[in-house]
């Protein structure tokens, strides 16, 4: 029979024999990356290589193979298993061949080592999605392939990878991922979610960074469950991106907007111009606002926007882009589907509306007629919402924001009169329904420009109330690009609404010393400048800390830190990490009660 000591022995020779595996694996997928062996039109090969060696690195870093203590209550045994095949897959001439019926040829050369035994340095990538890998995680670019395949200046042997057809080559990278798989089943729910969390973030920071359709569409090939619990969400993303793309929308310098052919086309949402005459209510009074009403009998929202003048070719371009990107916006954006563009265009009136198919209502329901109410009418309201709830909004809000930035587009205009919610006109009591809130008020369709903003609208928006929502660099007539830190001050502000149940003006008025309601309508009367708080002095104060942290816990106020954290000092040049909006949204999540 073993004895303690025994069992401990054995356990503690097959860790130290996953760990050399697995670090046979890791120089393995440096030494196969290797541009020369792989063959110049391997370039979204590597791109998946590296994406299976990524997982891997997380995988040892959670179960103790990557400086920290490995853990006690993982099947050591099937890990060496699945490591050695991992391994052989990729070193060994012999399995390919029995594995897969691929025989490929072998060179055999010397390689020089430096003193600790290692051969390392770096492939330096200049196009494709591997320079963003390499600037995102430039460790997995890093040649080790001396440290387990050759002893110092001895013999290498190296399988030649150009030599296999990219079938082949497809079916052997497959296998890696499902291998990948199966070790990431040995690991805890706790450490899977940490892991498919760091691939969820790492794959967004491609959506965001790529440049134009071919990436984003080999991103997508990349996507599938196993690597991602958000897999759907981020196909939204990556879609939504190719249509920006497409568009032009919020085009960064880098960015190359795809060629109009037919191929191209069939792919993009379709822009379906509607006729004002079909729409109900239809008179000159409902071409304002947000309307609720129907569209040849379907229920839809209405939102109408001014034109300073009759639209040129420009103005319709825009206009038209605007409409086709929100009607590729899903569910995870908590955008309401845009079904097409109403322009009235006579003497009198110049204007365009984008029609929105509003939710499904209950079954009991379905026939009724809709009613809207914003989060911010619900709020001054003085109803009484569960903390539940509210978190719900919040992180529907926070999920909404990455999924936007993801795709590298921008709100610019998210404040709680901006986030409606729906129910039947005809439902007992009145009390709002907010299970399910929408974003909406895009400020996208006005560039940033004051000379081409003026072609769109009749007049900026110098709301006084609406620049509390605002970033101090992005008020009044502050000439300044839009960032996707302003989104975040932004949605800072947001949370702080949701999380107190107040308007932001009561909010400062509470904490400020002063009535800034009063105030503000003053100097709008007076048309007078006024010096509005911010969210950044606001966050400092520990009695406004204290009532945050008392309603909602101590993590909702460290998200709102988060967002503003992440809104101060970028310049346009300085990116705001995929990594700093997961942590957002993980964050508010762990607030869910």
């Amino acid at each position: 029979m073993a004895t303690p000591i025994d069992v401990a022995g054995l356990s503690a020779q097959l860790v130290g024999l996953a760990f050399q595996a697995f670090q046979g694996c890791l120089d393995a997928y440096s030494f196969i990356y290797d541009a020369q062996n792989i063959g110049n039109d391997g370039d979204f090969a590597r791109v998946r290589l590296q994406i299976e060696h990524e997982r891997l690195q997380r995988w040892g870093t959670r179960c103790g193979l990557s400086g920290t203590q490995p853990s006690e209550t993982l099947n050591w045994s099937l890990i060496f298993q699945i490591l050695s095949q991992q391994r052989d897959i990729m070193t060994s001439a012999e399995v390919l061949k029995k594995r897969y019926n691929l025989i490929l040829p072998v060179d055999v050369f010397h390689e020089e080592v430096s003193e600790n035994g290692s051969a390392t340095s770096e492939v330096k990538e200049r196009s494709g999605l591997n320079r963003f890998l390499q600037a995102l995680r430039p460790e997995l670019y890093q040649r080790r392939s001396a440290k387990v395949i050759a002893s110092k200046n001895g013999v290498v042997k190296r399988i030649r990878w150009a030599a296999a057809g990219r079938d082949q080559l497809d079916k052997i990278i497959r296998e890696l991922g499902v291998l990948n798989v199966e070790l990431e089943r040995q690991l805890t729910d706790a450490d899977l979610k940490w892991l498919h969390s760091g691939m969820s973030a790492l794959l967004r920071e491609l959506i965001s960074r790529s440049t134009n359709v071919g990436e984003v569409s080999q991103i997508q090939q990349l996507l599938y469950p196993s690597l991602s619990s958000e897999c759907d969400a981020l196909s939204a993303a990556a879609m939504f991106k190719r249509v920006r793309l497409y568009v032009g929308a919020d085009k960064r310098n880098d960015e190359t907007r795809p060629a109009t052919t037919r191929s191209i086309r069939n792919t993009m949402p379709a822009l379906v111009e509607l006729s004002a005459k079909r729409l109900s209510p239809n008179t000159k009074t409902s071409y304002k606002g947000y309307v609720v009403g129907t569209y040849s009998g379907e229920a839809v929202l209405v939102e109408w926007r001014l034109l300073s003048s009759s639209p040129d070719d420009d103005v319709l371009r825009c206009v038209r882009s605007f409409a086709m990107l929100l009607s590729s916006a899903d569910q995870s954006f908590a955008s309401l589907r845009c079904k097409g563009l109403v322009i009235v265009d006579n003497d009198d009136l110049h204007r365009y509306g984008l029609v929105y198919q509003l939710p499904a209502l209950d079954e009991d329901n379905k026939n009724d007629a809709f009613q809207k109410e914003s989060l911010y009418d619900i709020m001054r309201g003085g109803c009484k919402v569960a903390l539940s709830q509210r978190f719900r909004i919040a992180l529907k809000m926070c999920e909404a924001v990455l999924q936007l930035h993801t795709a590298g587009w921008l709100h610019k205009n998210i404040r709680s009169e901006n986030v409606l919610f729906f129910k039947s006109a005809t439902s007992s009591g009145n009390e709002p329904e907010v299970r399910d809130p929408y974003m909406i008020g895009y400020d996208n369709v006005r560039p940033d420009s004051l000379e081409a903003a003026a072609k769109l609208t009749l007049s900026s928006d110098t709301s006084l109330y609406h620049d509390l929502y605002r970033h101090p660099a992005k008020r009044s007539h502050m000439i300044t690009t839009y960032e996707k830190t302003h989104d975040l001050y932004a949605l800072a502000c947001l949370l702080t609404e949701i999380a107190l149940w107040q308007p932001l003006v009561q909010i400062f008025t509470c904490h400020g010393g002063r009535n800034w309601t009063v105030d503000i309508e003053i100097a709008e009367r007076d048309n007078k400048d006024l010096a509005l708080p911010s969210m950044f002095d606001l966050s400092h104060s520990l009695a406004f800390q204290q009532e945050i942290q008392h309603a909602v816990g101590p993590r909702y106020m460290e998200t709102i830190g988060l967002c503003l954290d992440g809104s101060k000092g970028m310049s346009r040049e300085q990116t705001i990490s995929m990594d700093l909006h997961q942590s957002i949204v993980e964050k508010l999540r762990s607030c869910e009660v």
